[in-house]
């Protein structure tokens, strides 16, 4: 049995795993692995979630109140959560119960802006696919661009949001958005 990592600052190239709650919180981390941990995998409350991989967790993946940076998340509840004034990148989340430049697939959702108040979220340039909603946005205040979408539901959303204009086979020969999220 792995142990969790529990305490204020920067971790890197750490791995929590097996864990009977979160396995890794801190306030930034840096190639960090999160995995079957029966709460959240890892929690950053504030700060830089960089280069991390959250698979197999009860809860959420990442729950970041900051930036999330080329992540991944995969079979988790959520894959990554965000709160106010944070924003997610160059990620991917897949096999998501619920996830800048982040990847993520096949669960719930794949980014997931929780249901406060929120401000100044941002969500760009995330590849998401195979969840039951890529982007789930419950507050105003997103911008939510260039994302590479494909799942059930792409994109939900309740007004206030910023959302680029969605491309997909039937209009990308008439769309010339650097703004648009595109899905397959």
């Amino acid at each position: 049995m792995e142990h969790a990592v529990s305490s204020p600052g920067t971790r890197s190239c750490c791995t929590a795993g097996f864990n009977l709650s979160d396995g890794l919180q801190a306030t930034s981390a840096f190639d960090c692995t999160a995995h079957n941990n029966s709460g959240n995998g890892i929690s950053i409350l504030p700060g830089l979630c960089s280069g991390c991989t959250a698979v197999d967790n009860t809860i959420v993946g990442m729950l970041v109140l900051g930036r999330a940076d080329g992540c991944y998340a995969r079979r988790n509840q959520d894959g990554i959560s965000l709160s106010s004034y944070s924003s997610v990148a160059n990620s991917s989340a897949d096999l998501s119960t619920r996830v800048q430049n982040c990847q993520g697939s096949r669960g719930a959702t794949g980014v997931h802006v929780l249901g406060t108040p929120t401000d100044d979220i941002v969500i760009e340039g995330n590849f998401l696919f195979q969840n039951t909603i890529g982007i789930q946005i419950e507050a105003g205040s997103a911008l939510v661009v260039r994302n590479q979408l494909s799942n059930t539901t792409n994109i939900s959303a309740i007004a206030g949001n910023v959302i680029g204009p969605t491309v997909d086979a039937s209009n990308i020969a008439t769309t010339n958005s650097p703004h648009a999220n595109y899905v397959f």
